[in-house]
């Protein structure tokens, strides 16, 4: 996939809001997809148009509450998983 943008006030403001952060390739191929006939044709011919920059795994409600309200102050588009 294409190297991931960050937005790294976001990721300044966001610290402490997670359990766990990853742009690894791999992780963002993993949890950029369905599992549609579509999805998993483009996946095995490598033809992904659009793989998350950023993969967050929140530790408690108040943590979603809060990435939430951030990525709505810096502009960061949150896809749940």
């Amino acid at each position: 996939p294409a190297p991931p943008v960050l937005n790294k006030s976001f990721l300044d403001a966001a610290k402490g809001s997670y359990n766990r952060m990853s742009t690894s390739d791999e992780e963002r191929v993993f949890h950029g997809h369905g599992h549609t006939c579509q999805e998993v044709y483009a996946l095995r011919f490598g033809r992904l148009e659009r793989v998350p920059d950023v993969v967050v795994w929140p530790g408690s409600h108040e943590h979603v509450e809060a990435l939430v309200k951030l990525a709505n102050e810096h502009d960061v588009c949150v896809i749940p998983f």
